[in-house]
């Protein structure tokens, strides 16, 4: 019987949706978050339900081979990525796999009743979403711009996002720079108080068209 805080040693077989990596102890379902199939560690159950828990990492014995350093700072933090950790070809045949099964299970397709074709890699696996929401909030003495952390509305500060278009981070960095130097305030959710909630971006790289939208609590 698996034990809530005890180590287990085991490897990582397959991704949630989420990519929440999972694993089975004694043939019961866990979940733990950051890691990926193929990496051998030591986990600590957290919680545990009936038919599925959670756990955390203890100790990583042995990275996968597909495991490789995020580029950008803010991640795991942030909760704008999940697999920057997981190499390209990993993610598409991650993404690949989990189409194929909602095929067939959801779909309730065979194996053999379609034709499934491979993937298209981007040419640049960054910099090229083309919109995207920035929450702006106070911490301490200082604004903060970023990406909400996972299930949270704690702001990781990222000006500059990996995957978001250059000239979207270039606009997001001059406004905050201009909220900044005239100390604008930012919202308060708790006391519902202070004035830049959002900067909404949209770029049309055909069109080479950019949209800024400042979001406020305030007509002024």
């Amino acid at each position: 019987m698996v034990e809530k805080n005890k180590n287990y040693e085991c490897e990582i077989t397959d991704l949630t949706v989420n990519g929440d990596g999972v694993t089975h102890v004694e043939g019961y379902p866990l979940f733990v978050k950051g890691v990926l199939p193929g990496d051998k560690l030591i986990i600590k159950p957290t919680k545990l339900n009936k038919t599925y828990g959670f756990a955390q990492v203890a100790k990583l014995l042995s990275p996968s081979d597909k495991r490789r350093n995020s580029i950008c700072q803010s991640f795991p933090k942030c909760g704008g990525c999940s697999l920057l950790h997981y190499d390209y070809m990993g993610q598409l045949e991650f993404k690949s796999e989990f189409v194929k099964s909602n095929i067939q299970r959801i779909g309730g397709y065979k194996e053999d009743d379609f034709v499934y074709e491979k993937i298209i890699g981007a040419d640049n696996e960054y910099y090229y979403r083309n919109k995207a929401q920035f929450p702006v909030r106070n911490s301490g003495k200082k604004i903060l711009c970023g990406f909400y952390e996972a299930k949270s509305h704690n702001i990781t500060d990222c000006e500059k996002c990996h995957i978001q278009h250059p000239v979207i981070n270039s606009a997001v960095s001059l406004v905050m720079n201009f909220i900044r130097e005239n100390k604008i305030t930012a919202y308060n959710e708790e006391g519902h108080k202070g004035i830049i909630r959002h900067i909404y971006t949209r770029y049309s790289e055909e069109n080479k068209n950019l949209m800024v939208v400042i979001v406020t609590n305030s007509e002024k």
